[in-house]
């Protein structure tokens, strides 16, 4: 069982050691995709206005992801727009969300932001055990818009 977590910014040098756990959630992401997103994620200055947060157990494993990007709302002003990739670990999982939500918000008050929106996996308020929409509803979330995406051709 995991014992202890710690939450640090994921690194350039640790993007592909990332990228099984992305595939956990992702099964159909491809490693090049990941590299190029993490690479402009993990661009910007460390704790900046976007960046990756990577959740290690004692043994300094990866076993949680989450990205962040700083951005305005109409409603709230700034905001930290957050989203949880997180191990399907069966042990503990919910304390490796909890510790990205805690992670998400300690980066949106050290930027003044005045909310913390978060989007989850495709899947997950649809899962009939719904365990990470009932965590957030417990550490004060609510259900604010649904997000909905509408892919474009190249012309």
């Amino acid at each position: 069982m995991v014992r202890a977590l710690h939450i640090r910014l994921l690194t350039l040098a640790e993007v592909d050691r990332a990228f099984p756990l992305v595939r956990e959630i992702y099964p159909e992401a491809r490693l090049d995709a990941w590299q190029d997103f993490a690479g402009r994620r993990i661009a910007g200055r460390p704790g900046g206005p976007c960046g990756i947060l990577s959740v290690r157990n004692e043994q300094d494993c990866i076993v949680g992801l989450g990205c962040y990007l700083h951005s305005d709302d109409l409603f709230h002003g700034e905001v930290l727009h957050g989203e949880i990739f997180c191990a399907l670990d069966i042990i503990g999982q919910d304390r490796i969300a909890r510790t990205l939500e805690d992670g998400f918000s300690h980066i949106a008050r050290r930027h003044g932001c005045k909310a913390v929106h978060i989007s989850l996996p495709p899947d997950a308020g649809l899962r009939d055990d719904g365990w990470i929409s009932s965590l957030l509803y417990e550490r004060g979330h609510h259900l604010e818009n649904l997000q909905m995406c509408k892919l474009l051709s190249d012309r």
